[in-house]
């Protein structure tokens, strides 16, 4: 495990995210939610896609799991999409 494959490398590149919420208002609270995380400055919504995506952006490194932990007291998900990658 190297360093930077458990967080969010700093840039405008960011980290897309997948989550299981629907409803546009859901993903603006998860939205609101990671804009909280120290290091976060900037949070994509895309809703053209499904699962829905949040591209993350930050100023530098944060672990993944932060923006994890903060999303699930809103009852949501959300999961690194190279967690997918074969």
């Amino acid at each position: 495990m190297s360093l930077i494959s458990n967080k969010v490398v700093p840039g405008k590149e960011g980290q897309v995210f997948g989550t299981n919420a629907k409803l546009s208002k859901d993903l603006e609270k998860i939205r609101q939610k990671i804009l909280t995380v120290p290091g976060v400055n900037h949070v994509t919504i895309n809703e053209h896609v499904f699962p829905r995506e949040l591209k993350v952006c930050t100023d530098c490194l944060v672990e993944l799991k932060a923006i994890e932990d903060v999303v699930i007291p809103l009852g949501f998900h959300v999961v690194p999409k190279e967690a997918f990658d074969f």
